[in-house]
């Protein structure tokens, strides 16, 4: 019976078991300063990896915010231009109208 329970460990489990895991959001004051530790550096690394992830999406935010300005410049721009084009279009319309009859009104009193 004794070779049957040498590979008991004392605390019940057999020997090179782990133990069973702690249930998550135990109390924290029964952790030793190793667990307590350990715990800070995850929560740690856990706050600097989001922080990171804030920092990037921030970043792409303001990427994005300036080409959606750059695209408003543009699209503003390009409706001046054809603004500009349509005005210029009829204008030319009317000179060319002007034209037009000032160029019939001499070849009549040329006949």
């Amino acid at each position: 019976e004794s070779s049957e329970n040498s590979n008991i460990s004392p605390s019940g489990g057999q020997e090179g078991e782990k133990e069973p895991s702690k249930p998550a959001g135990g109390n924290m004051e029964n952790l030793s300063r190793e667990e307590l530790l350990s715990k800070c550096r995850n929560l740690l690394a856990l706050a600097q990896k989001a922080k990171s992830a804030k920092d990037e999406a921030t970043a792409e935010l303001k990427k994005l915010k300036a080409s959606m300005k750059a695209a408003e410049t543009v699209t503003a721009e390009a409706d001046a231009l054809r603004e500009m084009v349509a005005d210029l279009t009829e204008g030319k319309l009317v000179y060319t109208t002007k034209v037009s009859t000032v160029s019939a009104f001499f070849i009549d009193r040329q006949t």
